[in-house]
């Protein structure tokens, strides 16, 4: 299971649920079908995922840093140290970082979000850098938005989006240009879907 933070009711959080895993199982893990579960807000998710764990099951929390998040323990990162201390029972690889927010994924996929959004949407906007998870969470939606304004689908938009484009994403490309999070998570999470066969 991996908890995650963000909140989806009805009929988006089923499509949520859908597009994350098939964005887990492409070409990236095995094929095990890892299971997902929307939490709302961090504290929440990290209040469920220790259920989880208390329970015996084989999780993970994966959250946004918000800020650009540098190597080492994701707990001493600043957002988590403030509002969620490391739990004693709880170590480095527990926890994992969309860094800097989920929408770092989606700009690792330039040709993907051109495809989806079609006509009117410009991939030169978005950041060039190898490494994308050095770029602010502001710099990554400004610059998506600014990608897709004038796109047959209209800007981007958190809630009509941002699932979708989740499950056509490229997890080969989004290792590429998260080097570290990325890397770290699905390497983790392979990890442990196929030590459960």
């Amino acid at each position: 299971m991996i908890y995650v933070e963000g909140g989806a009711k009805g009929t988006l959080a089923q499509e949520a649920r859908k597009h994350f895993t098939k964005f887990l199982q492409n070409r990236c893990l095995s094929a095990n079908r890892p299971r997902v579960k929307f939490c709302g807000n961090r504290i929440e998710a990290l209040k469920r995922f220790r259920h989880g764990k208390a329970t015996g099951e084989n999780c993970l929390l994966l959250v946004d840093s918000e800020e650009v998040a540098t190597q080492g323990s994701p707990w001493d990162h600043p957002r988590m140290a403030k509002e969620c201390p490391r739990p004693h029972d709880l170590d480095d690889a527990d926890l994992h970082f969309m860094a800097s927010t989920m929408e770092t994924w989606l700009i690792s996929c330039p040709e993907e979000i051109e495809q989806f959004f079609g006509s009117g949407s410009n991939i030169q906007k978005l950041p060039q850098r190898a490494n994308l998870e050095e770029v602010s969470k502001q710099d990554v939606l400004n610059d998506l938005q600014g990608a897709t304004r004038e796109s047959r689908k209209g800007e981007y938009g958190k809630g009509p989006h941002s699932f979708k484009l989740l499950g056509l994403m490229d997890p080969t490309k989004v290792r590429k240009r998260c080097p570290y999070w990325a890397v770290r998570f699905c390497e983790e999470l392979k990890k442990r879907t196929e030590g459960a066969n």
